[in-house]
């Protein structure tokens, strides 16, 4: 018999490693995350109004149409250092992650230069 790999490519079922337990595998068109314990400090972060409280003692303000809100950019920061970036690049990870960005509700996440110079004195 000869084997259609456009049939079904990735199993349906599998065995999960440790306790032997049946998983099905489907697609989704939905965003997925390898950062998705994030979502449990970002609850947290809601709860105690993180957001509301950066806004109001922050500092700086920006006033081009095409900022990043400076409360965004440090909350991007914070989750950079969370999910365990060590240098400004690696922050760009979560850039791409469309699924945290919706948990963030912020259409662009802030680049690698805008993590370092916006702490900079200008």
């Amino acid at each position: 018999m000869e084997t259609s790999f456009t049939d079904r490519s990735v199993p349906r079922e599998v065995a999960t490693l440790l306790g032997g337990k049946r998983v099905v595998l489907r697609e989704t068109s939905r965003a997925v995350t390898p950062f998705g314990g994030v979502a449990v400090f970002l609850a947290y972060l809601r709860k105690i109004e993180w957001i509301g409280t950066v806004r109001k003692h922050m500092p700086v303000q920006w006033r081009s149409p095409n900022h990043i809100d400076p409360a965004v950019t440090l909350t991007a920061f914070l989750l950079a250092v969370l999910t365990g970036a060590k240098r400004f690049a690696q922050a760009n990870w979560l850039r791409g992650d469309e699924a945290l960005r919706k948990l963030l509700d912020v259409e662009r996440f802030p680049s690698q230069t805008t993590l370092s110079c916006s702490w900079e004195q200008r």
